[in-house]
């Protein structure tokens, strides 16, 4: 993945701390540790942005510029959580590839006794490591932080290097992860998934792949214009062809939705009018 790639990985975490300075009633989700993990300089602006004023211009500005962007990382992170949350006891171990700052590890109580695996970019691994530590005393003793090129490395020699075992189901997370990477190397990826325990599940998100082309922007040309044309973002699905891309690898889909589909079970709720995106789903599968 792109060092590019490597820069965006606090911007959701960003955002999350920024939404705790919401009211209760207001926030669409609650995280006491997003602020905390976040390097100096991005607690900083976060203190900035949290004035209700300076808050509300950054939203707009982003409501303006990309659409839907807002609600639509919080969105996914929040039906992530609910999936990991509801998992069956059958579940032995979370592997999250491409974890950035991700702290669903840290704040889901159901993931405190079983074993996960966070890969990313070196440099965002060392990071998220030392704000651990200063923030928590220690990376918890169930977490495994595993320095990892998705390009390159070979991920199951990466992972059975830190005690993961493929015969047992698992959990993966490949949260906005797949646009980074070209196709040879998603393929790659797959291909190890392939080899998971029957039963296991995923949850992937995919850009849609007639944004990539440029032929249907979503509202997003701004978007576009700073991640698609310097080709940061290379991959993208067709709808029609998520089913048949992941039964090649031996996965099922349970659920393929889009922002739509869940916008009235987490923004609505909260009396916030912000714009939604169809150009990113998200899919649930399970290995068969």
């Amino acid at each position: 993945m792109t060092k590019e790639a490597a820069k965006t990985a606090m911007g959701p975490t960003f955002m999350i701390a920024v939404e705790q300075s919401f009211p209760e009633e207001q926030r669409i989700m609650t995280d006491k540790l997003a602020y905390s993990i976040l390097p100096l300089q991005y607690r900083l602006m976060v203190k900035l942005f949290s004035i209700k004023f300076v808050r509300h211009w950054l939203i707009n500005t982003s409501e303006t510029s990309t659409p839907g962007l807002w609600s639509g990382i919080l969105l996914r992170k929040l039906y992530i959580n609910s999936k990991l949350d509801t998992r069956n006891s059958e579940i032995a171990q979370v592997v999250n590839l491409g974890a950035g700052f991700n702290k669903t590890t840290y704040t889901l109580p159901s993931l405190s006794n079983i074993p996960v695996w966070e890969l990313d970019q070196k440099e965002v691994i060392e990071t998220k490591k030392k704000r651990l530590i200063t923030t928590l005393g220690s990376v918890p003793e169930n977490v495994e932080l595993v320095a990892t090129d998705l390009d390159h490395d070979d991920l199951g020699i990466a992972l059975k290097k830190q005690g993961y075992s493929d015969e047992l189901p698992t959990f993966f997370i490949l949260e906005a992860v797949t646009q980074y990477l070209d196709e040879e190397s998603v393929k790659k990826m797959f291909t190890f998934l392939s080899q998971a325990k029957p039963g296991s599940k995923l949850i992937f998100t995919y850009v849609l792949k007639e944004f990539i082309d440029g032929v249907e922007m979503y509202g997003m040309k701004n978007l576009y214009k700073k991640y698609v044309f310097p080709k940061i973002w290379k991959f993208g699905l067709f709808k029609q062809d998520t089913e048949e891309f992941l039964q090649g690898y031996g996965w099922r889909i349970i659920e393929d939705i889009e922002a739509d589909d869940i916008n009235d079970d987490y923004i609505k709720p909260n009396n916030r009018n912000l714009k939604t995106t169809n150009l990113e789903r998200i899919v649930y599968a399970e290995k068969i």
